[in-house]
C-alpha cells in the first residue's frame, strides 16, 4: 500500500483481552499460585472479570496481609513468565487489522497494565513481534483509567495523538482523560453498551468486525 504519512498519528493498543487471549495462560498461572500457596483456586469467573485490571484484584477475593499479597504476586508474575514463553494466542484479526496499519506507515504502541518486562515477553512470543513499534506497561505509576501509560507510550513513539483501543471500560476512560479517540472491542468484562458509554468513539464485537470497519477507522485518525 501506499505510505500515507501519518507520523504524527499512530495507533495504541491494550494488551490482554484486546490483542491476546491472555485468560487461560492468566488463569493456570494464578491457580497454581494459588494452590502451591495452600489457597484455593480462583472462583470461576473471576479471571475474566479482573482481566486487564491490576494483578492485586487477582487476589481481591482473599484476605491477605500487604507481605503475603507482595508474595504472591511475585509467584505469580513468575509462573505467567513461563506460561508465556509457551506462546500467546491472539484473537482472530488482530495480525490482519495491524498489518494492514503498518502498511500505511502507522506507529503501532501497546498500553497494558502489565509490568512492560512482562509484557515485552509477550509481543516477543506472539505473531506480533515484527508488527509493534513501542510497548509501555505500568512500572511504578497509577495504572489505567489514570492516562500515565498512554502518555509514555505515545512518547514513546514519538506521536503527538493517536486512537486507543481496548476491552475495558479503563481503557476508554484513560483515553478520554488525555483527550484522544478510543475504540472499543467488547471481547471481555465490558460490552458494546458498556463501552459506547464510557466515551468510545465506535465499539464492535471483536477485531473481525473491526476490520471490516478499516476504512472508517482511518477516517477517524485523519481527524485526530
Amino acid at each position: 500500500m501506499k505510505q500515507l504519512g501519518y507520523a504524527e498519528h499512530g495507533m495504541v493498543f491494550d494488551l490482554d483481552g484486546t490483542l491476546v487471549d491472555s485468560r487461560i495462560q492468566i488463569q493456570v498461572a494464578l491457580d497454581a499460585t494459588r494452590v502451591n500457596s495452600g489457597l484455593s483456586t480462583s472462583p470461576e469467573g473471576f479471571v475474566e472479570e479482573h482481566l486487564g485490571l491490576p494483578v492485586e484484584r487477582l487476589f481481591s477475593d482473599l484476605k491477605l496481609e500487604p507481605s503475603e499479597l507482595h508474595l504472591l504476586i511475585q509467584t505469580f508474575r513468575e509462573n505467567l513468565l513461563l506460561e508465556i514463553e509457551n506462546g500467546n494466542p491472539v484473537f482472530d484479526g488482530v495480525v490482519s487489522f495491524i498489518q494492514k496499519s503498518k502498511d500505511l506507515g502507522i506507529p503501532i504502541g501497546v498500553a497494558t497494565t502489565k509490568p512492560t518486562y512482562l509484557a515485552v515477553e509477550v509481543i516477543k512470543n506472539s505473531p506480533l513481534k515484527d508488527l509493534i513499534d513501542f510497548v509501555q506497561g505500568t512500572d511504578g505509576f497509577p495504572p489505567k483509567p489514570n492516562p500515565e501509560v498512554l502518555r509514555r507510550c505515545m512518547q514513546g513513539l514519538g506521536i503527538k495523538n493517536a486512537i486507543m483501543f481496548g476491552d475495558r471500560k479503563e481503557d476508554i476512560q484513560a483515553a478520554k482523560t488525555l483527550g484522544i479517540p478510543s475504540i472499543g472491542i467488547a471481547q471481555s468484562a465490558h460490552s458494546i453498551q458498556d463501552l459506547l458509554a464510557e466515551g468510545a468513539t465506535y465499539s464492535f464485537s471483536n477485531f473481525t468486525e473491526l476490520g471490516l470497519n478499516f476504512d472508517q477507522i482511518i477516517l477517524l485518525i485523519k481527524k485526530v
